[in-house]
C-alpha cells in the first residue's frame, strides 16, 4: 500500500469502530432505548439488565417510560421480558396506558413477587392486540400502599426489537422518591468532570454555548460506550454537540444529539489507553442530559506495517489477537472535478500471513465499515477461497474448515468507497482437537482443557501408551451435556466406545470409564451425547494408564476379537453400560473333553458385586451355544459358572451388561482340581484322669465342604461319638481317628490322636524339698499324701548318704545327695514320686583360747578330722554384726591355732572360726562358732 503514514497511523490510532462490528456490551453495560417516543418535556428510557425484580426500571406518575422488546441473549426464540415498578404511599386509585405496536403480555404483582389478586380474586394481566399500533388503559382499580410490579412481555416475531410505552397514573403520591430531581439548576460556566468505569454523572442542563469536558482513563486499550438518559426530547429543539478526543487531543469521532437521541447509546468505540476527553457543547439551552460511561479492556492490537501490499511484505495474524489494519492507498484516489476530498473511484488492499503448527480448524472474524473482499491463498499461493462483507458496519466470520499444518495468506481489498480510509479488523481463531488430523496430543496423568460448542462436539486427543494395559479416560462433568467416548487406533478404526448418557443425570461431578488396549497410539474422542448446544460447555480431561500384561484387549466384541485366557490367571476388563450396546466382552481358552472348568467373575476396583453382568455365555469354535451345568453365587459378590466340555479345543466366553454404569470386573477360567483340605486336632496326645467324669474332646480344624466321622481303637478304654465328643470307661490307651470323605470340591483326608486315660497321683511328696545338716548332726523329714503303696528309697550320692529300706539315713561324708523315694502304684492311684535335696557340711569348730597382743592376737580351736575338714577360716572385727572383718584362711585339718597381725591397739575385737571341705572342686562351709571377745594391747 501507499506510504502515508501519517494518515494511516491516525485511522489505527482513532480505533473507531460503529456498535454493528463489535460483540454486545457487558451484561452489567445498562442501555437507554427509543424508537418514537410520544413528545414529552421528559421522558424515562429503560436500563438494561431489567428481566428481574431486582433490577426493575421505575415508573413515575405522569412521565412517559420507553422501553423495548429486545434481547441478544434470547434473539433466536424472540423473548424478552422487562420488569418495572412503582410505589403507592397510600391506598390509590391506579391506572396504566401501555402503547404498543404489536402483542406484548402484561401482569402486575405484589412486593412478594406473587400475582396480585383484587378483592374478588382476580389477576390484574391480559395482553395488547397483535401487529396492530394501539393503547390499551389497564384500570387496575384500588390498590393499597406499597410497592408493585408489572411485567411487560413478548415472544411475537412482530414486536421484536420493536418499543412501547408506559404511562402510570394515580391519585396518590409516590412511596419514595426514586430518581434525582428532573430540575437542576443552571450551571452556565464550562465544568471539567471526572468519570469513572461504571459511574453514572448528572443530570446537567445546559446554557446555549456551554461545554463540559467529561474526562475518563484506560489504563490498557478497550471497548467504550456512552449511555445517556434523560435527553430532552425531539420536539423540544434542544441539541448537544459531541466530540471524543484522544489523551493527544485528537477527535476521534463526533455527532450531534440527533443521533442517539432515539437510542440512547453512542458506540462502540475502540479506544487505546491514556485519559480521554469527551466534550460535550450545548447549540442552544438544554434542559437535561444524564450520561454513564463503560469500557472494557480488550487487549492490545496487532497494527498493521506499511508496506503489506504483497506476499513478500505480509503483515502477520497470531490466534486469537485482533490485527488492525486501514484501508487506504492515496495513489489510487480519483477525483471529481471542483471536489478533491471525495474519490470516484477507492481500491486499496494488503495481505497478511498466519502460521499453524498442525492442523486445525480456522475461522476468521472480519470487522468492516463498508463492503470487503477477502481471499484465502496456501503457501504455494494458490487461491483456497474468497469473498466479500456486506456492506455498512458489520462484523464477518469467514470459516475456512479444517487447515493443514503451514504457512497461509490472507488478502484484504476495500471495494467501496465507504471503506476508504478506514479501519478494519481481523481477528484470528484457531481450534485443536476437531478430529484426527489435529488431534490434541494428550500426555498420560496430565489434565487437559477442552471444550463443546454448537459447531464442535467432538474433541480428539492422541495418546501413546508404552505398553499394554488400561487407559483410564476421566472427564468433569460439563453443565448440559454428556459424553460419548470412543477410541480409535491409527487407522481410525473404532476400538471402542462408552456412552454416558445413563450418568448424566448422577450427583458425580465427573464422567470415568476404562478400557484395555495393546502398546501402541490411539485416538480418543470425546463427542457429545446432545445434539443441540446452545453454549460453549467447557471441561477437562485426563488419561491415565496402568501396566498389564492380564487385561482385556480392546476390540472384543465377537469372537473373531476374543482376549485369550490363561488358566487360573485372573484378567481385568471393563465393560461399558446398556447404551453403550456394541460393547461385549469375548474371551477364549482351551478345553479337555470330560474336565470341569470354573468361570469365575469378581468385582474389582471397588464394585460390591457383579450381578450386573449377564450370566456368562459359552460357544464351540463352530459358533455353538453351550450349556453351563451351574451359574451360582460366591461370597464377596462373585459368581461362577460350571462348564465342562464335551470335546478338546477352543471355546468362547461371551460377557454382556445391564448396568447404567460401566462395570469393572476380572474374569478368571479354572481348570478343576479337587482340593486337598485341611483337616488337624489342636493336640496329638491327650491324658484324661480316669475319674474325671463327662464327655471331652480335642478341636478340629477342617475347611472341606463333607461331615467329618470318628473312630476309636478300643472302646474299653475311650468311646467317640459322632460328633467327635469323647467318653472314658477304663484305664488304657485309645487311637481316635477323624476322616474327611472325598467331595465333589475335596479330597479325602484322615488324622489322628492317642488319648491316655490314666489313674490321678495321690499329691505324694516330701514336707520339706532341702535340707542341711552338719555332720554330727541328724534331721527327719515327713511324707505327705501316703496313697498305701509300697515305698522305695534310693540316694543319688551314696558317697555323701546312703538310705535303707525304712527310710533311714546313714552319713558317710561331706557333700550333696538327692533322696528320692518311689510310692507304688494302687488300685486308685497312679505310681508317683517324692524327692529332696540333703547337704551334709562340717561340724562347727569351738574357740579354745584367745590371746591379745600389741596390735595382734592369736586364736586357738579345737580341730576336726580330715574327713570332715580341709582347712579353717578366721575373721575378726570391730563390731559384733562383723561388718569390715578381717578373714583369714589357714588350710589343712590339723591346724588349730592362727595369730592376726596389724590390727587396731587397744580395740575390742569379735572372733569366729569356721571349717570348710572341698569337694570335687566344690567348697562346703561349717557354720560360724560362737563370737568370743579380746581387746588388744597398746
Amino acid at each position: 500500500m501507499s506510504t502515508d503514514l501519517n494518515r494511516a497511523c491516525r485511522c489505527a490510532l482513532s480505533l473507531l469502530l460503529c456498535s454493528a462490528l463489535l460483540p454486545t456490551l457487558p451484561t452489567n453495560t445498562h442501555t437507554a432505548w427509543a424508537d418514537d417516543p410520544t413528545p414529552q418535556a421528559t421522558m424515562d428510557y429503560e436500563s438494561e439488565p431489567n428481566d428481574d425484580m431486582k433490577y426493575a426500571d421505575v415508573l413515575r406518575p405522569g412521565i412517559p417510560f420507553t422501553g423495548k422488546m429486545y434481547d441478544r441473549s434470547t434473539e433466536m426464540i424472540h423473548l424478552d421480558i422487562d420488569m418495572l415498578t412503582f410505589s403507592l404511599a397510600k391506598e390509590s386509585e391506579v391506572r396504566i396506558s401501555l402503547t404498543t405496536p404489536s402483542r406484548v403480555s402484561y401482569q402486575i404483582y405484589d412486593e412478594e413477587g406473587e400475582p396480585y389478586r383484587t378483592p374478588s380474586g382476580n389477576t390484574i394481566s391480559g395482553q395488547t392486540e397483535l401487529g396492530k399500533q394501539t393503547t390499551t388503559q389497564i384500570d387496575c382499580g384500588s390498590l393499597p400502599a406499597g410497592k408493585y410490579y408489572m411485567s411487560v412481555q413478548s415472544t411475537e416475531t412482530s414486536m421484536w426489537n420493536k418499543s412501547y410505552e408506559v404511562l402510570l397514573q394515580h391519585d396518590g403520591e409516590e412511596e419514595t422518591p426514586t430518581l434525582p430531581p428532573t430540575d437542576p439548576p443552571l450551571a452556565p460556566e464550562d465544568e471539567v468532570i471526572s468519570i469513572t468505569n461504571g459511574e453514572t454523572v448528572g443530570p446537567y442542563t445546559f446554557a446555549a454555548g456551554q461545554t463540559r469536558e467529561f474526562k475518563f482513563t484506560t489504563s490498557e486499550p478497550s471497548r467504550m460506550a456512552f449511555a445517556f438518559s434523560q435527553l430532552p426530547s425531539v420536539s423540544s429543539g434542544e441539541t448537544l454537540h459531541m466530540a471524543l478526543k484522544s489523551p493527544e487531543g485528537k477527535t476521534i469521532q463526533e455527532w450531534d444529539l440527533d443521533r442517539i437521541r432515539t437510542t440512547g447509546i453512542c458506540g462502540d468505540f475502540l479506544i487505546g489507553k491514556g485519559t480521554h476527553t469527551l466534550v460535550v457543547t450545548a447549540l442552544c439551552k438544554v434542559s437535561t442530559m444524564q450520561l454513564k460511561l463503560t469500557f472494557d479492556p480488550i487487549g492490545s492490537f496487532d497494527y498493521e506495517t506499511e508496506p503489506n501490499d504483497s506476499f513478500d511484505t505480509a503483515d502477520t495474524l497470531y490466534p486469537d489477537k485482533t490485527f488492525a489494519g486501514v484501508a487506504y492507498d492515496p495513489t489510487l484516489e480519483v477525483f471529481l472535478p471542483n471536489d478533491l476530498e471525495t474519490p470516484v473511484m477507492a481500491e486499496a488492499y494488503d495481505y497478511l500471513s498466519l502460521s499453524l503448527s498442525s492442523r486445525s480448524s480456522v475461522s476468521l472474524e472480519l470487522a468492516t465499515q463498508g463492503v470487503t473482499e477477502y481471499k484465502l491463498y496456501d503457501s504455494n499461493q494458490h487461491l483456497l477461497g474468497e469473498g466479500k462483507t456486506g456492506s455498512g458496519n458489520r462484523k464477518t466470520t469467514v470459516s475456512c474448515g479444517a487447515l493443514n499444518k503451514g504457512k497461509y495468506f490472507l488478502f484484504i481489498r476495500c471495494a467501496d468507497v465507504n471503506t476508504w480510509g478506514k479501519e478494519y479488523f481481523v481477528t484470528l481463531r484457531t481450534t485443536h482437537g476437531t478430529d484426527f488430523e489435529n488431534a490434541l496430543d494428550a500426555a498420560l496423568g496430565k489434565k487437559n482443557g477442552a471444550s463443546w460448542s454448537s459447531d464442535q462436539k467432538n474433541v480428539y486427543s492422541s495418546v501413546n501408551l508404552p505398553s499394554a494395559g488400561c487407559l483410564k479416560i476421566e472427564m468433569s462433568k460439563p453443565e448440559s451435556s454428556y459424553p460419548v467416548m470412543e477410541v480409535y487406533d491409527t487407522s481410525r478404526n473404532l476400538v471402542w466406545s462408552y456412552n454416558a448418557r445413563d450418568e448424566a443425570d448422577s450427583s458425580k461431578s465427573t464422567y470415568s470409564a476404562s478400557v484395555g488396549l495393546k502398546k501402541g497410539t490411539y485416538y480418543v474422542c470425546l463427542r457429545a451425547g446432545t445434539t443441540y448446544i446452545s453454549k460453549t460447555l467447557p471441561f477437562t480431561f485426563t488419561l491415565t494408564h496402568k501396566a498389564s500384561t492380564n487385561y482385556e484387549i480392546e476390540p472384543n466384541g465377537n469372537a473373531q476379537q476374543a482376549t485369550p485366557l490363561k488358566l487360573g490367571v485372573a484378567c481385568s476388563a471393563d465393560i461399558g453400560n446398556a447404551k453403550s450396546a456394541s460393547d461385549k466382552d469375548f474371551f477364549k481358552f482351551t478345553g479337555t473333553a470330560g474336565k470341569r472348568y470354573d468361570i469365575i467373575l469378581a468385582p474389582r476396583e471397588g464394585l460390591w458385586d457383579v450381578s450386573d453382568l449377564y450370566h456368562v455365555d459359552v460357544y464351540d469354535a463352530a459358533g455353538n451355544f453351550k450349556d453351563c451345568s451351574s451359574y451360582d453365587s460366591l461370597p464377596n459378590g462373585t459368581k461362577r459358572a460350571v462348564f465342562q466340555p464335551t470335546a478338546n479345543g477352543t471355546y468362547y466366553i461371551k460377557v454382556g451388561s445391564f448396568s447404567s454404569e460401566q462395570v469393572h470386573y476380572s474374569i478368571t477360567v479354572n481348570a478343576f482340581q479337587k482340593k486337598t483340605p485341611t483337616l488337624k486336632v489342636k493336640s496329638s496326645s491327650i491324658r484324661r484322669n480316669y475319674w474325671k467324669t463327662g464327655r471331652f474332646s480335642n478341636q478340629v480344624t477342617y475347611n472341606g465342604d463333607g461331615d467329618l466321622t470318628y473312630r476309636s481303637s478300643n472302646d474299653k478304654v475311650v468311646s467317640v461319638y459322632h460328633d467327635g465328643t469323647m467318653l472314658t470307661w477304663g484305664f488304657g490307651t485309645a487311637t481316635i481317628t477323624v476322616t474327611a470323605p472325598e467331595t465333589e470340591n475335596y479330597k479325602g483326608a484322615t488324622t489322628s490322636f492317642k488319648v491316655h486315660v490314666v489313674k490321678p497321683s495321690s499329691g505324694f511328696k516330701y514336707a520339706r524339698k532341702s535340707i542341711k545338716v552338719p555332720w554330727s548332726g541328724s534331721f527327719s523329714n515327713k511324707y505327705k499324701n501316703l496313697s498305701g503303696g509300697k515305698l522305695t528309697h534310693k540316694s543319688s550320692n551314696k558317697k555323701v548318704a546312703t538310705i535303707n529300706s525304712k527310710g533311714l539315713v546313714t552319713f558317710k561324708g561331706i557333700g550333696a545327695t538327692t533322696i528320692t523315694t518311689t510310692q507304688a502304684a494302687t488300685s486308685y492311684y497312679a505310681k508317683s514320686n517324692a524327692s529332696y535335696t540333703l547337704k551334709i557340711v562340717p561340724d562347727t569348730p569351738k574357740i579354745k583360747t584367745i590371746k591379745a597382743g600389741k596390735g595382734s592376737l592369736k586364736v586357738r580351736w579345737r580341730k576336726l578330722s580330715a574327713k570332715q575338714s580341709s582347712g579353717y577360716e578366721v575373721r575378726c572385727a570391730t563390731t559384733k554384726s562383723m561388718k569390715k572383718a578381717v578373714k583369714k584362711t589357714v588350710k589343712g585339718a590339723k591346724k588349730s591355732s592362727l595369730k592376726v597381725s596389724k590390727l587396731k591397739k587397744g580395740k575390742k575385737y569379735y572372733v569366729q572360726v569356721r571349717a570348710y571341705k572341698k569337694v570335687g572342686g566344690k567348697m562346703y562351709y561349717s557354720s560360724w562358732s560362737k563370737a568370743k571377745t579380746v581387746k588388744t594391747k597398746k
